[in-house]
């Protein structure tokens, strides 16, 4: 976490090999709701997809943003940032 006023950054990366590289150009479709890149990229088909679009929705409710990028090799790297303070 980074606090430069007058914004709040966070940073969470996953980088586990957990199956297939992320294809850049799906990663802003993560952000819908119920979306999921599938069983056949992490061997598993638990989730509903709904977790980064919570992310998003829960940022933009306090002024800010989500923002997400492929891990070359493999993973995601998430990244919020909202205001440091808010009236």
């Amino acid at each position: 976490m980074r606090v430069s006023p007058p914004r709040v950054t966070a940073r969470a990366a996953d980088r586990l090999p957990c199956g297939r590289p992320i294809p850049p150009d799906q990663v802003a479709g993560l952000f819908g709701p119920f979306r999921r890149l599938g069983g056949n990229r992490t061997g598993s088909d638990r989730g509903a997809g709904r977790g980064l679009s919570i992310v998003r929705s829960v940022a933009a409710a306090h002024g800010g943003t989500a923002s997400a990028r492929a891990i070359p090799g493999g993973g995601l790297e998430v990244t919020v940032e909202v205001p440091a303070w808010r009236a």
